[in-house]
């Protein structure tokens, strides 16, 4: 195991597959954007929401 920093105090973690690779990528929620650390591609911050929303991690299908 490693400790691994990723985000501030405030934020909300949300760790999950989100470049399909079967891994779970670092992520954060934070005032309405989704900062990944993605495993196979690298770092991205998503505004998606309201500052005022929670995040609701599953795996949702459609």
């Amino acid at each position: 195991f490693a400790e691994i920093r990723f985000g501030i105090a405030a934020d909300i973690p949300v760790p999950a597959d989100y470049d399909g690779d079967g891994r779970a990528d670092l992520a954060v929620f934070r005032d309405g954007v989704w900062y990944l650390q993605r495993s196979t591609a690298g770092f991205t911050g998503v505004a998606f929401g309201a500052a005022t929303d929670k995040p609701v991690p599953n795996a949702f299908i459609f």
